[in-house]
């Protein structure tokens, strides 16, 4: 029985696995400063600036991250499908 060899990702797949990674460490260190924010009282009812950005950045971030999964999810079945047929 032959060993099968695994294929390296590409360039694609490493650029989406990190930029999934990215995000969602983004939007985790935002999360907890703007949580950290509320219960100091640095950040009251009326956000801007600074605070606007790290309270909203985790609304979009987090989607993004997931959508991106997907991606990444469907070009490694894509790329693994191609590979059993050319076997």
């Amino acid at each position: 029985m032959s060993n099968p060899v695994a294929e390296p990702a590409s360039r694609i797949q490493r650029i989406l696995a990190f930029m999934v990674a990215g995000l969602v460490i983004i939007s985790l260190v935002c999360f907890a400063v703007a949580m950290i924010g509320y219960a100091t009282g640095a950040v009251s009812g009326e956000v801007d600036g600074f605070w606007q950005t790290v309270v909203m950045l985790p609304y979009f971030a987090l989607p993004a991250a997931f959508v991106l999964t997907i991606v990444l999810l469907v070009l490694t079945a894509v790329r693994r499908s191609r590979a059993n047929r050319a076997d």
